[in-house]
Formats: C-alpha cells, sequence, structure tokens
C-alpha cells in the first residue's frame, strides 16, 4: 500500500476537479459468487469526466499510475465508469 499512499494518491490529490480517491480491499464476500480475481477496487472521483480525462494526461498520473498498478493481479484489469444519480 505504499505505492498507493506515498505516491497515487499525493498526485491525484493535487488535480483540477479532484474529489476523493479509495483503494479497497476485499476482505469478505457475504451473497454471490464475489468478484473474481479483483482483490482491491480503486475508487477515482473527479468533478467531472473531462477533469478525469486531463488528470490521465498529466505527467504526474504518467508516473504515479506504474506504481499503483503494480498492487494489481494479472495482466488484466476492469476499468469501469459510473455516473452519481
Amino acid at each position: 500500500m505504499t505505492n498507493f499512499h506515498g505516491i497515487f494518491r499525493p498526485a491525484i490529490s493535487r488535480q483540477p476537479g479532484f474529489v476523493a480517491v479509495k483503494l479497497l480491499k476485499l476482505r469478505n464476500v457475504v451473497a454471490g459468487p464475489g468478484p473474481a480475481n479483483m482483490p482491491y477496487r480503486l475508487i477515482i472521483s473527479f468533478r467531472t469526466e473531462e477533469q478525469r480525462q486531463a488528470w490521465v494526461k498529466t505527467d504526474d498520473h504518467q508516473k504515479a499510475w506504474p506504481e499503483i498498478e503494480k498492487t494489481l493481479r494479472g495482466a488484466k484489469y476492469a476499468a469501469v465508469l459510473y455516473d452519481e444519480v
């Protein structure tokens, strides 16, 4: 978690439009099959999708993302966008 707390969180938190970032670790599945091979969930919130996309293009992101990616297991991971309702 050093990469998340020491590198990724500080980099993303200084971006325009940043709202919140959380890294969740699966504790227990209490109903249903649970997520396969997904022990962590990264939740990123920006005020707008345009601001999130701008963050992805920054030098800060290019340096921080490979460090957080080391936390992810397997060669692939899901990236899913949600809108608040």
